[in-house]
Parts: C-alpha cells; sequence; structure tokens
C-alpha cells in the first residue's frame, strides 16, 4: 500500500518531493498544507497519517507537532542543509525522526517502520478556547476574563488575549500605557497577547492558529456585541449587571447566540441573598438558564 502523506508546502525541498513521489509512485501526496488547519482536517478526515515538516515553515510551533501527534500522526521533519539549527529544531519540536534529503523511498520506508499496523483513532485536540463577552454597559468583562485566565493557568499554559476596542487587560497586569503588544508576554503567571480590536473572532482563530497551540487553554475578551460571539466556536462567558436593564439585554444577547456552550456571569450584585435569589430567578425566566456564577459588588478592594 502506497504511504499516504501530508506536506507543509512552501520551502524548495517540499516541491522537489512532490515531484519526485509523483514521477515514482512510491508516496502519495494527500495534501499540500499552506496552514495548520489544512493539516487538522486531513488528519481528522484520516485521509494521511504522515506529515512532512521544515524548520523554516513560519508558523510551525512545537505546539502543533505535538498536537498533530497526539491526533496519531508520525511527524517527520525535513533538515534544510542551508540552515544549520533546522535538525536541531525539529528534534526539540517533538518530529519522530528527521531526514537529511527529501527523498520518497526514504520516506517510505522510515514510514513502513513508524507506522503502527493499526490506525490510531483520531480525537479532536487543541486549546480550550474561552471568548468573555456581554451586551453594552456590562461591567467587569475585563476582570472575568482575567480571573478566568489565572484558573487555567494552574492547569497548563494559558494564553489571554484583548480583542476589546477599548483594551484594559495590558494595565491590569501593570503594562504601561498605551500597550502594543504584538509577541505574548507574560505578566502575573500568565501569558498576554494584544489583539487588533478592528479584527474579527475569525480573524483571531485563523491568523493566531499557530501560537494558539502552543496552550492548553486561550481566554479571550472580545467586549460588547453578540456578532463575535455568533461566530465562535468554542465556550462563551456572557457577563451581565445584577439591574433589571441589565438581565433585559443579557435575555436578548443569549437569544441571539442560539446553540453551544455558554455560561451567564451576574456582577456587582448586592450582597444579599434574597435578592440573589430573586435575580437568578429572573435570569433562567428571562433567558432560559440560571447564572452559572454571581459575583458581589466590593466597596473597598483593600
Amino acid at each position: 500500500m502506497i504511504p499516504q502523506v501530508i506536506t507543509t508546502a512552501g520551502p524548495l525541498w517540499e516541491s522537489e518531493l512532490v515531484e519526485r513521489a509523483r514521477a515514482t509512485g512510491t508516496l502519495r501526496i494527500a495534501e499540500r498544507a499552506f496552514h495548520p488547519a489544512q493539516v487538522h482536517r486531513a488528519l481528522a478526515d484520516r485521509r494521511a497519517r504522515t506529515v512532512l515538516v521544515g524548520a523554516e515553515i513560519p508558523w510551525l510551533s512545537p505546539g502543533l507537532v505535538g498536537a498533530w501527534r497526539r491526533m496519531g500522526a508520525v511527524v517527520i521533519g525535513i533538515n534544510d542543509p542551508y540552515h544549520p539549527p533546522s535538525c536541531r529544531l525539529l528534534e526539540e519540536w517533538g518530529c519522530h525522526f528527521v531526514l537529511e534529503e527529501p527523498d520518497p523511498e526514504w520516506t517510505a520506508a522510515a514510514l513502513g517502520v513508524a507506522l503502527p499496523a493499526t490506525p490510531v483513532p483520531v480525537a479532536p485536540t487543541g486549546p480550550k478556547m474561552v471568548a468573555v463577552g456581554g451586551p453594552r454597559g456590562a461591567p467587569g468583562r475585563t476582570e472575568v476574563a482575567l480571573g478566568l485566565a489565572w484558573l487555567a493557568a494552574r492547569d497548563g499554559p494559558c494564553l489571554l488575549v484583548e480583542a476589546d476596542t477599548s483594551p484594559a487587560l495590558g494595565l491590569r497586569l501593570g503594562l504601561p500605557p498605551p500597550p502594543q503588544i504584538h509577541q505574548p508576554v507574560t505578566a502575573d503567571g500568565i501569558d498576554l497577547l494584544l489583539w487588533d480590536p478592528r479584527g474579527s473572532a475569525g480573524g483571531i482563530l485563523h491568523s493566531g492558529w499557530s501560537r494558539f497551540w502552543d496552550y492548553r487553554t486561550v481566554v479571550v475578551d472580545l467586549g460588547p456585541g453578540h456578532r463575535a460571539f455568533e461566530r465562535w466556536p468554542g465556550e462563551r462567558v456572557v457577563v451581565c449587571q445584577a439591574s433589571p436593564s441589565g438581565i433585559v439585554r443579557a435575555a436578548s444577547l443569549l437569544a441571539k447566540l442560539g446553540g453551544g456552550p455558554h455560561w451567564t456571569v451576574i456582577n456587582r450584585l448586592v450582597a444579599d441573598e434574597p435578592l440573589r435569589r430573586e435575580v437568578s430567578l429572573y435570569l433562567a425566566t428571562w433567558a432560559g438558564t440560571p447564572p452559572a456564577a454571581m459575583i458581589d459588588e466590593l466597596d473597598d478592594l483593600q
């Protein structure tokens, strides 16, 4: 049986490998991937069980290599002789082995040893994606996103993404204004990335894919509104104020979200037990779901 492989398109060795594989029939190219999402889909659809990569691929990362391995793939690195650190990087990133030349016959022979006889079950994998937002006027979205990131960081690497039009996460973490961050920086135990607020949720997922796979959890502060929430593929946390208008706005937003996992957090609630029960009942009545958490209003931050 001819092995089917996925190649990361772009480098010079990849074109050479594709041409020689087609000429010799030793390998079958199932996918020429220009983006990591293509590799993920091809593995999930079981169109191939092998990924050929090079260290010069700009979007390649250890997180991606680890994710493909967890999906049951064999990851083979192709060493670039004109890039001395290439072999070391590919080994450190977790490739099963590194070939010195993009030779289809060598690759096929290596796969005959590396591939198990029975395909490994492929399960969806990747970071847990959590979006935090709410209706306009809802207070505390930034604090809730920060709190969720702190909790998630206890279980593994966490990335906190600021995508609100009025960014405040950088200031909360003690970064001097204006916080212009295009690469993740570590602050208070979590990594922070400031996104272009003019972008969309889809843009965050597409452009940030490779860096997201290095984390176990990604928390994104999307700010107010519902358009980004509607397209969000992961979990959604809706923050609302403990007031009649806040509950009505939250119910309207939740109605626009449709399906998918989401939780509601009521913020600035007076610490009064009868009132807490009343607010919870109203939210369940108007939004169809009880609050996942209720945060008391603090008069003194000391």
